[in-house]
């Protein structure tokens, strides 16, 4: 916090004493600004959804619904967009790839778009992690996906690594070794960390060796091993099932927690399940891992987005867990693209308590701004309470958007500094303030 008497040199950062003979400022003019009074003032933040608007010299990007966003490492919240469906909910695949700056300004957000150089196929459906990079580059895992929306789609095992400087340019796509499902696999869920890529549940394909209609539905576990490239596939105990159109969250916190939440998604049967699960980073290579159901009574989803929201406090400091669930529909037909319901809800489930075992759902005062509903949609966590969604479905019918919203959490502040009167006072050389 600047205090009165804070001096600012004449094009330069403030400084914490006064303006003196000795000082030296602006080509040796000795010419500083000093404060009279200042006040700070914290006024809230807006809470819920703030329309992101697009920048005037942004690319223009077409509306996808499937598509993946991704954050780029580091402080900014500079974001990648890969793929998606566009033109309709049975539309083609696109190659795309875009880079999003954003300034997370909380009355003002915006966005500028930037077209990168296009993937090797197009995707729809499948998923980017982030694996280890570089100080000059960064690297994504992309898995698996579909080339269209509609019936007569190709359901990829790809596994892509995309390397790409930090400015956007040089991005280069190599092949690694496709998962092991001759099936292909899309709709499914992918987190990394520790050097390890977790994929669960997905949509098969019904060309290729013991694929059919019957066995469409993934209810496989297999991990990544990204320093030897190999494939594993885990066993699994406890509430394992098959699933695929779920949501998935990486997740860790001061009480040793490490592991993916999973939630959601269409059941072999062709319901859609509301279970919260939990799947333990901790296990062993050759443990099998056991899937813990956290809550039964959530809402019924899939198509949405579960994203973390952290919350420091405490003396020592401590994470209060809270999940978000938005967005999403409810299908259960013989065509999954033809959806019964769209959500425009938002729901938090998190402890009771600290260190609390019962895990309650609660529904936010803060719709989706659409009240046909969104699904579809790519969404990322962002700092301790914020959160990005981009583009989807809108509503029953899938009227396409490409609308990027930043939530904010309630409770947070920004600072603004109102000067008064008589503030800024010119002092020249042998004055001091």
């Amino acid at each position: 916090m600047w205090r009165e008497g804070t001096c600012f040199p004449y094009g330069g950062a403030p400084g914490n004493t006064a303006c003196s003979a000795t000082s030296t400022f602006n080509k040796g003019k000795r010419l500083c600004y000093c404060l009279t009074s200042l006040i700070q003032i914290e006024q809230d933040e807006p809470e819920g959804f703030q329309l992101v608007q697009v920048s005037d010299d942004s690319s223009s990007m077409d509306a996808a619904v499937f598509s993946k966003v991704i954050q780029m490492n580091g402080p900014s919240l500079d974001i990648y967009r890969f793929g998606g469906c566009v033109s309709s909910v049975i539309g083609p695949a696109t190659d795309r790839v875009y880079w999003g700056a954003v300034n997370p300004d909380p009355f003002n957000p915006t966005v500028r778009w930037r077209e990168l150089d296009p993937s090797p196929v197009p995707f729809a459906g499948h998923t980017v992690t982030m694996t280890a990079g570089t100080i000059d580059r960064q690297r994504f895992l992309v898995l698996g996906g579909v080339n269209s929306c509609d019936d007569s789609a190709t359901y990829m095992s790809f596994l892509w690594i995309w390397s790409i400087g930090k400015d956007g340019n040089d991005g280069t796509w190599d092949k690694l070794p496709p998962i092991p499902d001759p099936c292909g696999l899309a709709f499914h869920s992918a987190n990394s960390f520790s050097g390890r890529m977790m994929v669960f549940g997905g949509r098969r394909g019904t060309s290729g060796s013991g694929c059919d209609s019957n066995k469409r539905v993934s209810s496989t576990l297999w991990l990544f091993d990204i320093y030897e490239n190999t494939w594993t596939e885990r066993a699994t105990t406890g509430d394992a099932y098959g699933v695929w159109g779920h949501a998935s969250e990486y997740y860790w916190d001061s009480r040793q927690w490490e592991g993916l939440f999973l939630h959601g998604g269409r059941l072999q049967d062709g319901s859609i399940d509301k279970k919260l699960r939990w799947i333990s980073a901790s296990a062993g290579s050759r443990d099998p891992v056991d899937f813990q159901t956290i809550s039964d009574t959530g809402p019924q989803r899939m198509f949405h987005t579960l994203l973390t929201f952290r919350d420091d406090g405490g003396d020592p400091p401590d994470f209060v867990e809270r999940l978000k669930v938005m967005g999403g529909v409810r299908s259960t037909g013989p065509d999954w693209r033809i959806p019964e319901f769209a959500y425009d809800e938002t729901w938090t489930i998190g402890p009771e308590g600290h260190r609390s075992s019962e895990w309650n759902w609660d529904q936010s005062n803060f719709s989706y701004p659409d009240a046909n509903g969104v699904w579809g949609q790519a969404g990322l966590d962002w700092g301790s309470s914020s959160i990005l969604q981009l583009g989807g479905c809108r509503g029953t019918t899938c009227d396409l958007t490409n609308d990027l919203y930043l939530y904010k959490n309630a409770g947070q502040t920004a600072p603004v500094f109102l000067w008064l009167l008589g503030v800024v006072l010119l002092m020249y050389a042998d004055q001091a303030c």
